[in-house]
């Protein structure tokens, strides 16, 4: 072998072991840096279309501690601040009675006004429409083993074949429609 032998330890840092890296992108599986986990309110809202207001209370009803500080700002921990944002639907249980009501209220005029508009559809209309667009598919679904039989001269194998890869295809059908 030709050349200088080797002395010391290598310089590439991908020979190194992984712990010896230190906190790079190569030693965290997401790829982020440690700074880019922690948030701040102001963050969040953007990204959430909040109000900062409602991110610091929903922090707050979680009991989101801070997790450290930026430019003198506290900073929530990525996972921990998304929880509980998203977990703020059940926010209602949370109200009193009388606001649970007038919340409820409001979500009930909001539905009827969408319906009204022609924005939400009601589900037995749905699964009408449904029914009548696939009733033509499931029909020609049902007689073609026999047009394949007579018309393609298809053996009495080849149409049993036919026959369980269009029912399993009919019962998938059959499960998406009626799915709750």
């Amino acid at each position: 072998m030709r050349g200088r032998a080797k002395t010391g330890p290598s310089k590439n840092k991908h020979h190194e072991p992984r712990a010896a890296r230190g906190n790079d992108a190569k030693s965290n599986p997401a790829g982020l840096q440690q700074k880019s986990l922690l948030v701040s309110i102001t963050d969040l809202a953007h990204a959430f279309t909040m109000a900062r207001e409602t991110v610091s209370r929903r922090l707050t009803d979680a009991n989101v501690s801070a997790a450290g500080k930026r430019s003198g700002h506290n900073t929530y921990a990525l996972r921990d601040a998304v929880q509980a944002l998203l977990s703020g639907d059940d926010v209602v249980a949370r109200l009193d009675p009388f606001r649970q009501k007038a919340k409820l209220q409001s979500e009930a005029i909001s539905l009827k006004l969408a319906t009204d508009r022609g924005e939400l559809i009601p589900r037995d209309d749905v699964r009408e429409t449904f029914a009548a667009a696939f009733k033509p598919i499931r029909q020609t679904l049902e007689t073609l083993p026999d047009v394949l039989e007579r018309d393609a001269a298809l053996t009495p194998t080849q149409v049993a074949c036919c026959e369980r890869a269009i029912d399993k295809l009919r019962e998938e059908l059959h499960t998406l429609v009626t799915r709750p």
